[in-house]
C-alpha cells in the first residue's frame, strides 16, 4: 500500500492510454519532476478515470487523473487539482447514415474502453437519452480503431479537445463531428454535466465560427486522502512552478492556479493551503 509516506524517491501516477491526453498529462509531469526534483515519476498506462480512481483507493499509486463523475463521493480520495476540460466529441464515418444519437442503435460504436471516465459517460449520454446500448456493437473499441478497423461507424469520444489521438482520427477526410440535439442537451445538463461548444479554433477544417454545441465535464488529479503534505505540496509546484519560462500548465493549457483555487471540491488539506496563498 502506498500510503502515509513523504515524498518518495519514485512516485507513480496513474495516466490513460498511451498517447492520448491524460497519458501526456503524466509525460509533462514526468519531465518536470525530472528536472526539478531529480527525481523520477513513473507513468502508468491505464484504461482511463474509473482504473485511475480504483488504483488510488487501494494505494497501488500516489496519483491519478480522473473525470469528475469517477470520483467517489467518499473520504478516500482528495482533489489535488483541476486540471481540463473533457468534452464530448460524436464522431461518425462518412456515408454511416449516422445523423444523431438514435441511429446507433444496432450500429458499431466506440464507447470508450471498460473501467475508462469515457465509457461511464458514453453509457450515461445513451441511457439519458433512451438509446438501447444492449444493441451496439464493438462497444469496448478505443475510438482510434475507427481508422483501422473498417466495421466500425462512430464513436462517443470525451476528452480534451488537445488530445492529439483524437487530432489524427479527425484529420481522416472519412470522419466528422456531429451534435447533439438542444433537448438531449438540456436532459444531459440535469445529470451534472456543463454546457459546452466544439470550437473552430481547435478544429478548423471540422467546425464552424459558431461552434458545435456539446457538453463537458472536468478532469482532476487526485490522491488518497492520507497522503502526506509533502507529496502534494511537491505535486502542486511541479504543475505550476515555471522552468526555464515555462509550467506544465501553461505548456497543456491546463487550469491556472488563481481559477483553481475557485473549485469547491474536496481538496487534500496540503492543497486548500497551497491555493489560499495569493500568487
Amino acid at each position: 500500500m502506498i500510503r502515509n509516506m513523504l515524498v518518495p524517491a519514485e512516485v507513480t501516477l496513474a495516466s490513460g492510454q498511451r498517447h492520448h491526453f491524460y497519458h501526456k498529462v503524466g509525460e509533462s509531469l514526468h519531465r518536470a519532476v525530472a528536472l526539478r526534483d531529480a527525481r523520477d515519476l513513473i507513468v502508468r498506462t491505464t484504461a482511463g478515470s474509473q482504473e485511475n480512481v480504483n488504483l488510488v483507493v487501494d494505494g497501488s499509486v500516489h496519483l491519478g487523473i480522473a473525470q469528475w463523475e469517477t470520483i467517489p463521493q467518499s473520504e478516500e480520495i482528495a482533489i489535488v487539482a483541476p486540471l481540463f476540460l473533457d468534452k464530448v466529441h460524436f464522431v461518425v464515418k462518412q456515408g454511416s447514415n449516422i445523423h444523431s444519437l438514435e441511429d446507433l442503435e444496432g450500429r458499431n460504436v466506440s464507447l470508450g474502453l471498460p473501467n475508462s471516465g469515457m465509457r461511464l459517460t458514453s453509457e450515461r449520454i445513451l441511457r439519458v437519452c433512451e438509446v438501447d446500448t444492449s444493441t451496439i456493437g464493438e462497444k469496448d473499441r478505443s475510438f482510434e480503431d475507427l481508422i483501422t478497423f473498417p466495421q466500425m461507424e462512430a464513436a462517443i469520444i470525451t476528452t480534451s479537445s488537445s488530445n492529439p489521438v483524437l487530432h489524427g482520427l479527425l484529420a481522416d477526410s472519412r470522419f466528422q463531428l456531429i451534435t447533439f440535439s438542444l433537448e438531449q442537451i438540456e436532459k444531459l445538463l440535469q445529470t451534472g454535466y456543463r454546457r459546452d461548444r466544439l470550437i473552430s479554433r481547435d478544429f478548423p477544417e471540422l467546425v464552424g465560427p459558431a461552434g458545435i454545441p456539446t457538453i463537458s465535464t472536468m478532469a482532476f488529479l487526485i490522491t488518497h486522502v492520507d497522503s502526506s503534505d509533502a507529496l502534494v505540496e511537491s505535486t502542486l509546484h511541479t504543475l505550476y512552478d515555471e522552468i526555464d519560462g515555462e509550467s506544465v500548465v501553461s505548456k497543456l493549457g491546463l487550469i491556472k492556479r488563481p481559477l483553481a483555487r475557485e473549485f469547491s471540491v474536496r481538496f487534500h488539506p496540503s492543497a486548500v493551503r497551497f491555493y489560499s496563498l495569493k500568487k
